[in-house]
């Protein structure tokens, strides 16, 4: 439900915008809406609607029936290869945003996705696990 859109408000390279459909109201047109633009590449790997502020390249084990939401996730650009530890699940690596939706994203897929590398992304996720493994620990 979100629609990503070009807004040349914005300073190139950080005109796409995610819009929250399901939220809009009242909408009008007050200017010509429909104008050809040149192609431009979209930015996969954002889990929030607002861009994060920090990116990392990021290595991804997961299990195979996931790869229809990674390629949905980051688009058709990554690279899957099968995993020689695990059978059944794949590696790649893409760029993601890191962002509390990137840990609500890796976290929501449970024991179907590991994130591999870099160490300091891993210790970011495992700090977060942390903190909430001590609040439900009795």
């Amino acid at each position: 439900y979100y629609l990503i859109a070009l807004n040349p408000a914005h300073p190139e390279g950080q005109q796409q915008r995610n819009y929250r459909v399901d939220r809009m109201e009242n909408l009008s047109l007050s200017v010509p809406f429909w104008c050809k633009i040149p192609a431009v590449p979209l930015h996969y790997g954002q889990f929030d609607m607002f861009p994060a502020q920090e990116k990392a390249r990021v290595t991804f084990r997961l299990r195979r029936e996931l790869l229809d939401f990674a390629f949905e996730t980051f688009g058709t650009g990554i690279r899957p290869v099968a995993d020689e530890e695990k059978n059944g699940w794949v590696r790649f690596t893409a760029e993601a945003e890191l962002s509390i939706g990137f840990a609500r994203w890796v976290l929501g897929q449970a024991e179907k996705i590991e994130v591999l590398g870099p160490p300091a992304v891993r210790a970011r996720l495992r700090q977060l696990i942390d903190t909430i493994y001590t609040y439900y620990r009795d």
